[in-house]
């Protein structure tokens, strides 16, 4: 009778430590997964998270053309940004000026009325410019303020909507923030044909 108490008692604490270890490996294998999960995947950047963004601003692709002056341009693109212009100066004074980064042109060798995207991004509130240089003469797609995410988006536009003629153009974003200036240039030349 001892002996059958004894094989009933040890039946429980096997049970129980099989059940002990099942529920061991089901939570070792949720946090491997979770671990192995985060490890994996890309993590989102702020143009994906962003882009789309609205304020129901219009921004006009700008002429700048260091030897004439500015000359606004007819084509116009919209520019996503929720930023509010007022807000921006009072919590942004502190803040680090990110240097801008991203597809400042989204192919290098167009033609005149190839459609092309543009992306800067930098801190979120600072304003980016990307600017065209061919010898003494400087294209620009209009300064817009970065979205929540940091991001600055030109859509479509094409370079001779900008005043862009055939040439191999130097491109360089500038963002700005109170009186932060950081600069960036594309390591690739703008090679614009007919």
């Amino acid at each position: 009778m001892t002996n059958r108490k004894n094989t009933t008692k040890n039946k429980k604490r096997l049970i129980i430590l099989s059940a002990a270890l099942v529920i061991l490996v089901v939570a070792l294998s949720i946090i491997l997964y979770k671990y192995h999960y985060a490890s994996t995947v890309k993590p989102i950047t702020a143009s994906q998270t962003t882009k789309g963004e609205s304020n129901g601003t219009s921004a006009s692709a700008q002429n700048n053309e260091t030897t004439s002056g500015n000359v606004p341009s007819s084509n116009s693109t919209t520019q996503p940004s929720s930023i509010n212009n007022s807000a921006t100066s009072t919590t942004t004074s502190s803040v680090k000026l990110i240097t801008p980064n991203g597809d400042f042109v989204s192919a290098h060798d167009v033609s005149l009325n190839d459609p092309i995207t543009s992306v800067c991004n930098t801190t979120p509130g600072a304003s980016c410019q990307i600017n065209f240089t061919n010898g003494d003469i400087t294209k620009s797609l209009q300064s817009q303020i970065a979205d929540s995410g940091g991001a600055v988006y030109w859509n479509r536009w094409t370079a001779q909507s900008i005043g862009i003629t055939a040439g191999t153009w130097t491109i360089q974003a500038v963002s700005k923030l109170n009186t932060q200036t950081e600069t960036a240039n594309d390591a690739t030349l703008l090679e614009v044909s007919q």
